[in-house]
This record gives structure tokens, sequence and C-alpha cells, in this order.
């Protein structure tokens, strides 16, 4: 199925610019110049310029400002819950639609969902069950975001707001879409469909049709999808949104490439190339060179199609680069905003505390002149209450001390939290793609030149590609179980269970793999060794470490796995006669950031986290994992479990 170049995008025209920079420093003086629930409109829209102008990290930062301004104005009740769900839903809008901050996004909203019926402001109301459905889609919790959907539907039906209607029915077709329930999908969007046209609204009618096209054509009808993409082309061209109109003829172009009508398609697919050429829109001119590489492979001209599609790949590499390095900067921007932010508040913390000691220092002179004055013998009175004065300023103090440990903590915790999420999307940029590469390669070209192959070339491929969906497979489960450790989601269901056992059901399922390398696996023990733990976290580990050692060992060799009765554990050890580890990796092994990967005795590749995810598992299992070394002679992984 090929790829479909996604739906609307919003941009920003170049003209107005400067007109919007001097409105940004006008409201930036008026914020400056107001107090109380005044400065707080005025910084709600200068939020709303920044996010205008895509500067996310200064409307957020403006959001979290009219937030704080808010605990120091006197209002109502009623005022005060109207005015923070203002804030809230506009930075929940951001973290939803521009930092992809899903979590933090919905706390924000279900939040918001109090203070909305508290004021009964269904307008608020309304927008908050809408994102909830957005957030809860992109989370892939579809049950969730259907529910709240529901509820916006039957709100703005209610207050009879039809665009938000249309809107939310149609996202409601997409969680059913992504569910595979597509006839309910369909109803849905026709519908809404339906509801656009008779109410007048042109906007609305055409991203509904966008995404029917779009619904068809990654099912591969795009003689279906054709019609519905032809009249978006025909809305927006029309305007003046030049990236719209580009898309728009892009979509077109593809689905006359694959209904086979290549006269059309290349009209509409020149068109496409003279707008995103003049107007230098990098991201959709990726996707029009991969459209002329389709085209090209239709019409059997493959020497063009590949220099397209090389082309393709080395825009996009950039593009990706460039996008990279802007997240890198940004979450470095928002990570030195919090971090501000957190120093601001200890300094205003340690000011109020300064002045509170001072106007204490200045009473007590006070006191104390007027107690010589009156009476001598009042000075042990003064002198106690000295003793009492600096045992509080000393107290405090030591508490500044333990507050500044506990920001260095956090700020090293935070650190740490950001190394592990880059060395994460690092796992992800590079291993995933390049099984996914060789997966898509082979699968394309036995799809392209399936007859010119033999038999033996079509297995050789067919093996090609079960091994990159093996490796595909392996390192998804990897990721997934790493990150459920990474968040605790880990829950421990400890059961008996007899661990000899559980070591020749993991021997039967890696069976083939043995075989293939003509492995001998032997097993020192016959007599149950009983243990209290998680069957499936268990399983995880010496399926691993079982796998590992047959990965390294040599054709032909041996693995053996002893297991041993200790006093209140059981040691088991998986030993090989492989290849070993580099002494220079050993200290790396077990650290998600040490990013130790050696090819198996036959090339095998692997991810680097499974290991990382087994020391983990023991860990939380009471028991110990660690590994003895004998380089170019195989390596011993031991484990230990508690008996009880």
């Amino acid at each position: 199925m090929k790829k479909v170049v996604p739906g609307l995008f919003l941009i920003l025209l170049s003209c107005g610019f400067t007109a919007k920079a001097q409105h940004a420093d006008s409201l930036i003086t008026r914020a400056a110049a107001f107090t109380g629930s005044e400065k707080i409109q005025v910084l709600l829209e200068l939020s709303d310029l920044y996010s205008s102008q895509s500067k996310f990290l200064d409307a957020e930062r403006t959001l979290k400002e009219a937030l704080n301004q808010l605990q120091s104005v006197t209002l109502t009740d009623r005022e005060e819950e109207t005015l923070k769900a203002r804030i809230l839903l506009k930075h929940a809008d951001i973290l939803l639609f521009h930092f992809a901050d899903y979590n933090r996004s919905l706390q924000l909203l279900i939040q918001n969902i109090d203070l909305a019926r508290k004021t009964n402001d269904h307008e608020s109301l309304l927008m908050t069950y809408t994102y909830l459905g957005f957030n809860y889609r992109f989370l892939k919790r579809y049950p969730q975001s259907i529910r709240y959907l529901e509820q916006a539907i039957l709100l703005a039906r209610q207050i009879n707001d039809t665009s938000r209607l249309i809107s939310c029915i149609n996202e409601k077709a997409n969680n059913f879409f992504l569910m595979g329930m597509d006839d309910a999908s369909k109803t849905l969007r026709m519908e809404a469909l339906e509801l656009a046209r008779k109410s007048g609204k042109q906007t609305e009618e055409h991203f509904v049709s966008h995404d029917i096209a779009n619904s068809y054509a990654m099912k591969g009808a795009y003689d279906k999808a054709l019609p519905f993409f032809l009249s978006s082309f025909r809305f927006y061209s029309a305007g003046s949104d030049q990236r719209l109109t580009g898309i728009s003829a892009l979509n077109v172009a593809q689905s006359y490439i694959h209904v086979k009508k290549t006269d059309s398609a290349l009209f509409y697919l020149s068109l496409a190339n003279r707008i995103v050429t003049e107007n230098n829109f990098m991201a959709e001119k990726t996707h029009v060179y991969q459209a002329y590489s389709e085209y090209y492979r239709a019409l059997g001209d493959y020497p063009r199609a590949f220099d397209y599609l090389n082309k393709y790949v080395l825009l996009h590499d950039t593009i990706y680069n460039l996008e990279k390095e802007r997240q890198i900067s940004e979450f470095s921007a928002r990570f030195e905003s919090d971090q501000k932010e957190q120093e601001n508040m200890l300094l205003k913390q340690h000011f109020r505390s300064m002045k509170t000691i001072g106007a204490l220092s200045a009473t007590f002179v006070f006191l104390l002149i007027i107690i010589l004055f009156v009476n001598n013998r009042r000075k042990k009175i003064a002198n106690r209450e000295l003793a009492k004065r600096n045992e509080l300023i000393s107290n405090h103090k030591a508490n500044l001390s333990v507050a500044f440990d506990m920001l260095r903590h956090r700020e090293k915790e935070l650190l740490n939290a950001n190394n592990s999420k880059d060395v994460f999307f690092s796992i992800i940029a590079h291993d995933l793609k390049s099984p996914f590469n060789a997966l898509l390669g082979f699968s394309n070209l036995l799809k392209d030149e399936f007859d010119s192959f033999t038999n033996e070339e079509v297995r050789k491929f067919v093996t090609n590609i079960a091994d990159s969906a093996e490796n595909i497979y392996l390192l998804v489960e990897n990721l997934l179980a790493w990150s459920r450790t990474q968040t605790n989601r880990i829950v421990i269901n400890p059961v008996r269970i007899d661990l000899n056992e559980k070591v020749r059901e993991v021997i039967s399922t890696l069976t083939p793999q043995i075989q293939k390398k003509n492995i001998r696996v032997f097993v020192n023990s016959e007599n149950p060794l009983m243990v209290s733990t998680d069957p499936g976290m268990i399983d995880f580990v010496i399926r691993n470490l079982l796998s590992n050692a047959i990965k390294y060992s040599f054709a032909g060799g041996e693995v053996r796995i002893d297991q041993e009765q200790l006093p209140q554990k059981i040691r088991v050890a998986f030993i090989d006669n492989g290849v070993g580890i580099p002494s220079e990796n050993l200290s790396r092994l077990f650290r998600i950031d040490g990013k130790v990967k050696t090819q198996g005795t036959e090339q095998e590749t692997g991810t680097g986290l499974g290991l990382i995810i087994c020391k983990e598992f023991i860990e939380k299992l009471g028991g110990e994992l660690w590994v003895e070394n004998r380089e170019d002679a195989g390596c011993t992984f031991f484990f230990t479990l508690p008996t009880q």
C-alpha cells in the first residue's frame, strides 16, 4: 500500500510578520504596565499571537506567567475558574498539537472538565471533550477517545455548534477506521459530509472529503478516492493557500497513477512540482519526488524512477536531520526554561525568607533597646528570645540547604532521563530503520520483478523477509518491555513454578534456532527446583539469555545450563563456548547509554536492549544478574532467584 500525502497543513503566510512583531512588542509593554485581571487578559492575547507565529515555547511561557498571576488577583470564584479554564485549555492545545506531549495535555484536560462544569461554560466543556477525543486517539486508546467524542457530539447538538459537531463526527470516524471498523467509519464520514453540505460549511465539507479520500486510498481504492481528491483540489486552488493547493494536486496525481491514467497524473504532478518549488515547500517536495518515482515505475522507466527515489531519500534525510536538531533545541530550551523557573521560584522564596528574617531582626533590636531602657532585669528574657531566634534562623538555613540539594538531585535526574530518552530515540531511528528497509526492499523487489527470479532466489528473498520481520518483532517487544520498566508499569504476579520445567519449555521454543546452528544444549538438573516468581518475566529472562548463548556460540558448539540450589535461593548459569565479550565492553553491558551490540558468530544482529531488560526484571524479582567473561573462549551469565 503506497503512502498517501497527509491531510491539511496549517501555515503562516509571510505577509504580516512585521506587523505581528510590532503588535507583540505592544502587548509586552501593556502586560508590564497592567496588573490584576487586565494583565492576565493581555498575557492570553500575547500567547495567542505567539502561537500564530509558531513561537510555541514563548506561548507556553506566557501562559505559565498568566497562571501565576492568577494566584495574586482578587476575583470571584466563578471569574477565577473561568480564567483558569481558558489558560489550561490554551496550554493543553500547545502540548497536544505542537509538542505531542500527550500525558501532560491529558492531565490539563481532565483538570479542565471540573472547571468547565463548575462555571457551566458549555463552549469550554465542548472544546475539552473534543481535545480529549484527539488526545486519546493519539495515545491509541480508541474506546476512551470515542466516549469523549460522543459527549462532545451531544453537547455540540445541544448548543447548535455545527462546525464542532462535524469535526467530532469525523474524528469518531477516524477512531473506527483505525480500529478496523470500516463500515462504521464510512457511515459516520458520510453523515459528517452531508451535514457540512446542508449547513453550507465549505471548509468542513472539504476536510471531511479529504479524510474520506485518504481512507479509500489507504485501502487501495484509488478510483473511489479520486473524486474526493479532485473536489478538494478545486476548492483549495480557488483560494490563496499555495501549500494546500500543492498537496491537493499531489493527491490527485498519485490517485491517477494508481488507476493507470498516466497523462492526467503527469499534468497534476507537474502542477504540484511547480507550486512546491516556487514556494520552497521542502517537506512536500519529498512527496513530489516519491510520486515521480512511482509515476516512472508505472511507465516501466526504472532508471528515472530510481533517480527520483534517490532524490527523495536524500531530501528526506536532510529534512529529518534538520527536524531532529530542531527538536533537540526545543527540548533543551524547554528544559532550560523549566530550570530557570524553578530557580526563580527558589530565589523568590529565599527573598521572602530574608525579608521575614530582616523584619524579625529589626523588631528584636527595637524591643531590646526598650527593654534596656525600661529595666535591666529584662536582659535575661531578651537573651533567651535571641537564642530562640538564632535557632529559627539556623533551622531555616538548613532547610534552604536541603532544598538546594534536592534541586541539584532533581537536575541530575532530569539530565539522566534526557540522556536515556536521546538513546531511546537513537535506537528507534537506527535499529528499527534497518530491518524495515530490508523488509520493504525485498518485498517491493519481489512484487515488481517476481517473474524474473528463480525459485531459489525467491526462497532466499522470503528468508530475508522473515528474518527482518523477526528482528523487528524482537526489537519492538524489547522496546515495549523496556518502556514499561522505565515508567513503573510492570506488575509482578508471583506464582509457585518449577524453574527446571520452565527452562525446558524455553529450550523447546528455541529448537529451530538451536537446530539451525547444530548447537547441543545440556541441562545439569532433572529434579524440580521450586521458586515463587512471575512466570512471564522469568520466561523472558531465560529466553533472552539462552538465545544470546546460541547466537554467540559457533556452529556445532554447545551451551550448558547449570542450576544449583543454594541457601534461600537458586543460582542459574548459562555457559557458552563462543566469542566472549571484549573487556572494554563489560562495564557498559547493562547500561542503556552503553550501546553494546556484537554480531553473532553467523552475523546475527541484536537490539542491545535484551540484557538490560533481563537485569531489571531479575532485580525486580529480588535476585541478581551478572556475567563472567572468558574472551575468545565464551562467557557465563548468572542469575539468582529467592526460593521464597
